[in-house]
């Protein structure tokens, strides 16, 4: 019994074993030994076309390299770099001149139409090519109107001689020293306004805005407002910064102002104007321009008052 329990072990333990053996058998056909380590293959399979495309090859003329800066011609005709569109008149093709001309462009401000002469030459061979010229061209005196042809605009400038190089460097210098001298009044018309503002500063306290005019509070030599102050037979020096009334300052202060009655140390009655803070003492005061004037309408006496206004 015993020996009969060896023998079916024996013979399943044969079976795993051959069953092994073969599916290892399987795997190393599909296997490859690279550096003693097994590599899976894979089997690719490429399509490959039936038809193949024919290609052609034709050769093609390099485009021309474009222009970036003026070329000159025949030693003093220098030409612009482009074409600046189609224009069916010179009147608007000089307008597009006006404007490069003013913008100083490519460093000219003498950009014109070519003449025909001119043109003629810039679309001989050698040049045609390099400038790009095809097809029709403004030309100054061009004034074929019968068709609306449009013609392309090609602008040229002349080689400045050294006589307008030179007339255009003093120019250039005669501007600047202007603007220089301009600069120079406009510092010195600064420093005179905040000297001008100082000195109003100082005698404001003196002053009172009447009528648009800043007048002083007191007659030239007085002491209040009241007092007539000197009497002048010639215009007298007056302080910086002042300046005599005129007529029609006078004029427009008395009128509307309020009248008052007193009477002078003399036993004089006399009439006194007020208006806006400042008071006037009737008769004959000396104004701008070196007239004298009677606030009462009467004729001027030989001496007058001063009643100074700022001049601001």
């Amino acid at each position: 019994m015993k020996n009969k329990v060896l023998a079916v072990l024996f013979s399943i333990s044969s079976i795993f074993t051959i069953t092994a053996q073969n599916y290892n058998s399987n795997i190393n056909q599909n296997q490859v030994i690279i550096n003693n380590q097994s590599v899976q293959e894979r089997i690719i399979v490429k399509e490959v076309p039936k038809y193949i495309e024919k290609k052609e090859y034709i050769y093609v003329k390099p485009p021309k390299q474009k222009l970036t800066a003026p070329v000159n011609i025949l030693g003093n005709l220098w030409i612009y770099p482009e074409d600046l569109g189609s224009y069916p008149t010179t009147t608007l093709a000089q307008e597009v001149i006006d404007r490069l001309n003013s913008n100083n462009a490519y460093g000219h401000s003498n950009w014109r139409l070519p003449t025909l002469a001119e043109l003629s030459v810039m679309q001989q061979e050698e040049y045609a090519y390099k400038l790009g010229i095809e097809g029709e061209y403004i030309y100054n005196g061009w004034n074929d109107y019968k068709y609306e042809t449009k013609r392309t605009l090609r602008p040229v400038a002349e080689q400045k001689t050294k006589a307008q190089l030179e007339k255009e460097r003093e120019l250039k210098r005669q501007e600047e020293a202007a603007i220089q001298r301009s600069m120079i009044v406009a510092e010195r018309m600064r420093q005179a306004e905040i000297a001008k503002k100082e000195r109003f500063n100082k005698e404001k306290v003196n002053l009172k805005l009447v009528d648009g005019v800043y007048w002083s509070l007191l007659n030239l030599g007085a002491t209040n407002a009241e007092d007539e102050g000197s009497y002048y037979t010639s215009s007298p020096v007056l302080k910086d910064g002042y300046r005599f009334p005129t007529k029609e300052e006078l004029k427009k202060f008395i009128t509307g102002a309020k009248k008052g009655k007193r009477i002078s140390p003399n036993g004089y009655i006399i009439t006194i104007y007020s208006k806006g803070g400042v008071t006037l003492v009737e008769g004959t005061y000396l104004v701008f321009g070196g007239y004298k004037y009677n606030t009462e309408g009467r004729t001027p006496s030989e001496e007058c008052m001063v009643r100074m206004v700022y001049n601001y």
